[in-house]
């Protein structure tokens, strides 16, 4: 069984497209896999060194695997199944998000600012509606980073399907 160092793969599987140059063998992850072992060599060569700090906090960078198993290109069952369960998830995740937000500018506009500021008088809620509102952009800023990668991903394939599907075929 051979070792590959992470820092390694996840910088080749960012530089290039290790799906579409899989997707000659077969549109499977296991054919992603092998391209990933494939193409270690080379991208080990292509590595700078890299000095280790005290501390590493690489959240971001852990997620490389998702490029691989989101692609929709990719059509095996394995693949179709996390796909699935991810956006599962992420809609469970968004109705959270909605809530939450819709609940802070609730709060904010219609009981701190209408409610007890205008109609009681209460100005010392407007500082409490500009910490709710604060905290509803945060859940917005939250929802498109979390959304736009996979609308934008969604997108791209849809451009790439209808394009295909409009080119004129040659025989």
């Amino acid at each position: 069984m051979v070792h590959l160092d992470e820092d390694v793969v996840r910088t080749d599987v960012l530089s290039r497209d290790v799906v579409g140059d899989a997707l000659e063998d077969a549109p499977s992850i296991e054919a992603v896999y092998r391209e990933v072992i494939r193409g270690y060599p080379e991208a080990k060569a292509g590595m700078p060194p890299q000095e280790d700090g005290f501390i590493q906090f690489h959240l971001q960078e852990s997620l490389w695997p998702a490029r691989m198993l989101l692609d929709a290109r990719l059509s095996d069952e394995k693949t179709s199944s996390f796909r699935l369960m991810f956006h599962i998830f992420l809609t469970f995740c968004l109705l959270v998000q909605v809530t939450v937000f819709c609940l802070f500018f609730q709060q904010a506009v219609l009981k701190d600012l209408y409610h007890d500021a205008y109609l009681q008088g209460h100005t010392v809620d407007v500082l409490g509606a500009i910490v709710l509102l604060a905290h509803a952009a945060l859940v917005v800023w939250i929802m498109h980073v979390t959304l736009w990668p996979v609308m934008a991903s969604a997108a791209e394939v849809q451009v790439k399907k209808l394009k295909a599907a409009t080119s004129p075929k040659t025989s």
